[in-house]
């Protein structure tokens, strides 16, 4: 029985701990997740910083992150549809199912929600966490532990384009370009929107500089060819929220997701007098299995947001980037390979020799995909979070020689020479004849069956 639950703790502001806690037991209707990705929200850090987002204040020691996916290590009895082994996207959010709101389908307004790393609650930055049975949903084969991870921001931006109305042949203004931004960016043109605006600056420091603001409306109604008829504030500024209402068309909407200070000043008389409807969002409430079926369907591309990786027992450095901006970090995500299985490093080279191949031809058959597949499940036996680990970047053919020769030791020569030859199979395979799509099948097969050994001599299957 595994013993390791390193988590991360919050105490206090700037007070950030890696501390080790005993294996939670899942109720009848929960299970226990072997943790894969927790991403790093701007809510993590607002916490380190501040202690509090408005009402909620940390109080007490509160094991962080919400942005998860994990691998069901034990299901209660009376868990149906998951079974152990099974890859999941975890909604932090779970309801108490039988309030007024929850019954109309606003589960996210429950009074008594539980909201993982919302205080008091505890959330999931850690090797191990039970979560309701319900709230986690399971992965197909081709969407990554990442990308699971991933659905948590990407299911605000769904909420907020549904909230708005965002539809086919929209015009849509976003202020504000960090990460919910940029998913609500992702989401809106997965909706149809014709013509997507998105601001990074503060129009705060704008106006101090002399900027009118009745002339940044009229850049932004230059630049969309008109009035935007849904603006989405993905900020919380004071500036921007105004810019969000003046500039959206009359009769549109003006969407508010970002929380910024308590109480803020905004143009209501010209909402008014043109209807401009202002609507807020507040996390999400049946967007999850949405936010999957468009990244399982590749509409949205999500991968590209996750600029940082590190390992559960570099959380701290990871809230340091987070915190601090350092190498411009876009998405921040810790992982938590288990440390009683680790993996040879030849084995991730591989993996990403393999997947720069089958990322350089996206237009081949499902055949060598399938292939692929099969690599990282058995990848996962030996190793549950290796595959979160992969950034899934389309690398060239010729990236497979590349990885493998930074490989070192001479002992790796003939897989360094036998990917070599791949490479240049599928890489001139120009007259799209299957021969190179042949060879290289067969060399994922060979990879295949030598995890699935591996994994059968530790006795993981």
């Amino acid at each position: 029985m595994a013993t390791d639950n390193l988590t991360a703790v919050l105490y206090k502001v700037n007070d950030l701990r890696l501390e080790q806690r005993p294996i939670p037991e899942p109720d009848d209707d929960q299970v226990l997740l072997r943790m894969a990705c927790v991403g790093i929200c701007g809510s993590d850090v607002h916490y380190l910083v501040r202690g509090r987002i408005g009402d909620f204040i940390v109080k007490d020691p509160m094991i962080m992150g919400h942005e998860a996916s994990g691998i069901v290590a034990k299901v209660g009895k009376n868990v149906k549809h998951l079974k152990e082994g099974d890859r999941v996207a975890i909604e932090p959010g779970v309801p108490c199912r039988v309030c007024q709101f929850c019954k109309e389908g606003k589960y996210n307004l429950c009074p008594d929600i539980v909201f993982c790393a919302t205080p008091p609650v505890h959330g999931n930055l850690s090797r191990y966490y039970v979560h309701a049975a319900d709230f986690c949903y399971k992965l197909p084969d081709h969407v990554s532990l990442e990308e699971g991870a991933l659905l948590e921001p990407l299911s605000v931006g769904v909420h907020a384009c549904r909230r708005g109305g965002v539809g086919l042949g929209s015009t849509i203004l976003i202020t504000g370009a960090g990460p919910i931004g940029l998913v609500t960016l992702i989401t809106a043109k997965a909706m149809g929107a014709a013509k997507v605006l998105i601001t990074g600056a503060d129009y705060t420091y704008l106006s101090e500089v002399g900027e009118d603001e009745q002339e940044t409306v009229k850049a932004v109604h230059s630049l969309l060819g008109g009035p935007p008829d849904v603006t989405i504030d993905c900020s919380g500024a004071e500036a921007n929220i105004r810019l969000a209402i003046l500039a959206t068309k009359s009769g549109g909407v003006a969407v508010i997701v970002g929380m910024g200070a308590p109480e803020v000043k905004i143009p209501l008389v010209n909402a008014l007098a043109r209807e401009v409807d202002i609507r807020g969002i507040f996390r999400y409430a049946n967007d999850y299995p949405i936010a999957l079926s468009m990244v399982a369907s590749g509409v949205a591309n999500v991968k590209k947001l996750i600029t940082h990786n590190f390992a559960l027992e570099d959380t701290i450095k990871a809230f340091e980037v987070a915190k601090t901006g350092t190498g411009n970090p876009i998405k921040v995500n810790t992982h938590a390979p288990s440390a009683s299985h680790p993996v040879c490093p030849l084995f991730t080279d591989i993996l990403y020799a393999v997947l720069g191949v089958l990322n350089s031809k996206p237009s081949a058959d499902g055949e060598y995909v399938k292939e692929c597949t099969s690599i990282l499940r058995a990848a996962e036996l030996l190793c549950p979070e290796i595959s979160s680990f992969l950034k899934l970047i389309s690398f060239s053919a010729s990236t497979v020689a590349d990885r493998v020769n930074d490989l070192a030791g001479d002992t790796q020569c003939q897989l360094k020479e036998t990917c070599e030859d791949v490479a240049y199979s599928v890489e001139t395979d120009e007259n799209a004849d299957g021969t190179g799509i042949a060879q290289f099948a067969v060399f994922l097969r060979g990879i295949s069956e030598n995890f699935l050994l591996v994994a059968k001599r530790r006795n993981r299957i």
